[in-house]
This record gives structure tokens, sequence and C-alpha cells, in this order.
């Protein structure tokens, strides 16, 4: 898969591998990522790995199989917002360089002309679609703070507390 992206008037951004991002990049797009439920994310992560295939076509296609499986999983106007929000902090980390005389920076990603713009977000996020970002399995930690997941997507009754949170007794 290449790194170099070819934009509008030979213009280009190169991409950096996601395991070389930094924390500081990464913490806005898991800021955003965290207002989707895990659902949505899921329902985007497994269509996106769906598709087959490298290059523009497939990166188009996959972006639109994961956009389309999360619209049907009922993907809130809130959720669109901050998967907008996380796409943008992703092209901020992911672009290690581009052609544009001006520094790799939010407000200038959202200064790119149009085509240029929707597609370095179409790329970064068909290519890397949440990973490294958002951790979409259950835990089974006996130890987690919530029930350990079975693998349903529906809670089970094992493991829920029968003690009232204000009196730390036991419940009848």
């Amino acid at each position: 898969m290449s790194n170099l992206v070819t934009l509008s008037k030979d213009n280009w951004a190169e991409l950096r591998p996601p395991e070389d991002v930094s924390e500081r990049l990464r913490r806005p797009i898991r800021r955003a990522l965290g207002r989707v439920r895990l659902e949505i994310m899921k329902a985007g992560q497994e269509a996106n790995a769906s598709v087959e295939g490298e290059g523009p076509e497939a990166d188009r296609a996959r972006a639109e199989a994961a956009t389309i499986a999360m619209q049907r999983a009922g993907m809130t106007q809130d959720e669109v917002d901050a998967l907008g929000e996380a796409n943008d902090a992703m092209v901020v980390a992911l672009v290690a360089k581009w052609s544009y005389d001006r520094p790799i920076t939010l407000d200038n990603v959202l200064d790119l002309p149009g085509a240029d713009y929707d597609k370095l977000r179409e790329v970064t996020s068909a290519r890397y679609n949440g990973k490294g970002y958002v951790d979409t399995e259950p835990n089974p930690d006996p130890a987690s703070p919530t029930a350990p997941s079975n693998g349903s997507g529906s809670v089970s009754v094992e493991g829920l507390s029968t003690t009232p949170l204000n009196t730390g007794a036991p419940t009848d």
C-alpha cells in the first residue's frame, strides 16, 4: 500500500504508518470516537474489513461500506459529528508531509480544496478506520468494572451486583 496520496493540481500528501502516530495526535481522535457507541464503530470496522483490494477504488468502497453500515446500525447526528471530528483529527495525525506551503494542522486541513480534503479523509478513514484509536472488542476480564462480556450483544445477569451503592448491604 502506497503511503503517497496524489491530490489535485500536482499536490500530494505522504501518510505515516498508524504505529508512528504520537499520543498527542491520537488523543483528539480518541476523544471524538469516545462519543460514538461501540456498536456503531464495530459495524463500520466490519464493513470496512469486508472490502478487499488496494488503491483509490478500494479506499472509496471501504469508506462507503463503513458509512452505510454505521447508518444502518442507527448512528445519530451527534455520532456523525463526532466521527467527522475524528476523521479530521485522523488526517492531521496520519499526514506526515504534504506539498502545501503550510503546516499540517486541523485548521489547514479544513482550508484544503474540497476535493483534496475529501480524498485525505476517505483514504485515512478507509485504511485505518479507528484501528489503534478505539477498542471495540468485549472485555472478558473478570476484574473489569462492568460484568464480563459473554460475547453477545445483550446484558448478562451474571456478575451484576445486588448491593445498593448507597448502603453497601446486600439486597434481597
